[in-house]
């Protein structure tokens, strides 16, 4: 993949937002944050969007909502990153959707090889299914 991809991170928690944005723009991601998901959503539609990093527990729409609402209209990756850890709450993001599921405790270097991990599964996807177009 030539393009730079963007990632769009959602997180009420400024300082997660810088922390992840300092070390996905040091790996040359294209970084674009929102601190809710009304924000997010503008961000979304405005944007081609490779990625999206989505707290779950925000003021307004929480970010389970907002999972619902992109899935209505994308396949874009999705890595829920919250402070959550119950069963019950991962289960709920990987079945409305989301791709992974990564509680907080989790170090910025972990969270950028998974957003790496996901990104090569959709890019080897779509390959795939433009192969299947061309025969």
């Amino acid at each position: 993949m030539s393009e730079i991809s963007t990632i769009l991170v959602v997180d009420d928690d400024q300082s997660i937002v810088e922390l992840l944005s300092d070390f996905l723009e040091y790996e040359n991601y294209r970084v674009i944050t929102a601190c809710d998901s009304v924000q997010a959503w503008t961000l979304f539609e405005q944007n081609s969007i490779h990625c999206i990093v989505l707290d779950i527990m925000m003021p307004g729409q929480n970010g389970f909502e907002l999972c619902r609402r992109i899935r209505e209209k994308s396949n874009v990756p999705i890595l829920f990153l919250s402070a959550r850890s119950d069963d019950v709450d991962k289960i709920r993001g990987l079945t409305l959707g989301g791709d992974d599921y990564i509680v907080k405790t989790a170090s910025p270097g972990e969270i950028v090889a998974r957003i790496k991990a996901v990104l090569r599964r959709s890019v080897s996807q779509l390959q795939m299914s433009e192969r299947i177009l061309d025969l």
